[in-house]
């Protein structure tokens, strides 16, 4: 991000699906993190897909980003193919949004 600046990312995957214990320490920093790069950088127009394998990491990860107010713009997916559809999707809805 720092190399091409955040108006060249089309978006983020967050890989949770290897995932399999979510400690509240590690929740934190996430939280925090996130906070932080959402009010240095307008991260407004890049999709965040977060890609899950069980009941449990969607409903922690989903958790996450409901706490950081980002859901808006992020979505729950199964594969790395619905990730990019996603972000692919988002980008032609945002991408139409701004022209005048």
């Amino acid at each position: 991000m720092a190399k091409y600046g955040v108006h060249q990312l089309r978006g983020i995957i967050g890989d949770f699906s290897r995932v399999t214990h979510f400690p509240n320490a590690n929740l934190t920093v996430v939280h925090n993190q996130s906070k932080r790069l959402n009010q240095s950088q307008d991260l407004s127009h890049i999709a965040v897909a977060l890609l899950v394998s069980t009941l449990m990491q969607e409903r922690f990860v989903w958790m996450t980003a409901k706490t950081n107010g980002t859901t808006y713009r992020s979505k729950i997916v199964r594969s790395m193919e619905e990730a990019f559809a996603y972000i692919d999707d988002y980008r032609k809805t945002f991408d139409t949004v701004e022209e005048p």
